[in-house]
């Protein structure tokens, strides 16, 4: 007689388990996918440029949204590759530093990258490369940082370079320092045996005024009795002058001296003239002043 087997049916428990496992495996593998897919995914894939060097320096300093913001607007290594290492270091200012390094060649990528970084909440790429024409970076980085102590509301010209810029009580020069000083010649008269230095274009100027005066005002001196007693003053000579004209003559201490960073003998163009035995007051009244009018 044949026996026929009936299979016993699967209960709901035994269901659930089977599908409670089914379940599992499918998660497994779709992680398991991921993670193979991921650790060969590159981020840089849609990056059309291939050199490996940047995309390795890429990776390593820039995160996933600077990465994509590179891709999507196409911005090639070479605006940002040589900058990308710097302390500082910002992708999305780097046209400001191809800009900039463009104008300033001889400084390095570090210099570059702190320039910008620094100084533009308070002026473009653009108006920094006009400023230091005229100035070092430290002496524009200075005045921004500190302002002007003697004068806040001053303005601060980058105009330094210019033979024909003017200063007043509301335009400073901060603490520039010209960068062709040299010592007044024997050709014009000094009042001090020490070096007075001015700026090299007005040598011949001021060699030709005492021609002029030595033929013109009748005295047979050296420069008609004309002698320089003072030529550049250095921004610190300036604070110095300054700090004692307040401890003498207090809040009239403008009336005696100029504030530092607003005298035109910081410029090296100025000079101020003497006549031996003559005092400061009475210098108008005399024949060489009325001339030097």
């Amino acid at each position: 007689m044949a026996i026929m087997e009936i299979e016993k049916p699967v209960n709901e428990k035994q269901k659930r388990k089977l599908t409670a496992l089914f379940f599992a495996c499918v998660m497994l593998i779709g992680t398991l996918s991921l993670v193979v897919m991921n650790s060969k995914y590159d981020s840089l894939s849609r990056y059309p440029y291939t050199d490996q060097n940047s995309r390795k320096l890429i990776k390593e300093y820039l995160d996933e949204d600077e990465i994509e913001y590179i891709i999507e607007y196409s911005i090639a290594p070479n605006m940002f590759i040589a900058y990308i290492q710097e302390d500082g270091f910002n992708i999305y200012h780097s046209a400001e530093y191809k800009e900039l390094s463009a104008a300033e060649w001889q400084s390095s990528p570090s210099q570059i990258v702190k320039m910008v970084e620094e100084t533009r909440d308070y002026m473009s790429t653009k108006t920094l490369e006009e400023y230091l024409l005229s100035y070092t970076y430290e002496e524009i980085e200075l005045y921004l940082r500190e302002g002007d102590t003697y004068s806040p509301d001053s303005s601060f010209t980058m105009y330094a370079s210019d033979p024909a810029v003017y200063l007043n009580d509301y335009i400073t020069v901060g603490t520039y320092v010209p960068d062709r000083l040299i010592p007044l010649n024997d050709t014009v008269p000094a009042v001090s045996a020490e070096p007075v230095l001015i700026q090299d274009t007005i040598q011949e100027p001021l060699t030709n005024l005492c021609t002029a005066a030595e033929n013109e005002v009748g005295i047979l001196q050296s420069c008609a009795g004309l002698a320089v007693s003072e030529g550049y003053i250095s921004y610190d000579e300036q604070t110095e002058a300054f700090e004692k004209a307040k401890t003498e003559y207090g809040s009239d201490a403008i009336k005696y001296s100029f504030y530092p960073g607003h005298s035109e003998h910081q410029l090296g163009l100025a000079v101020d003239f003497k006549i031996d035995g003559i005092l400061n007051e009475s210098f108008n009244k005399t024949i060489q002043a009325k001339w030097l009018k």
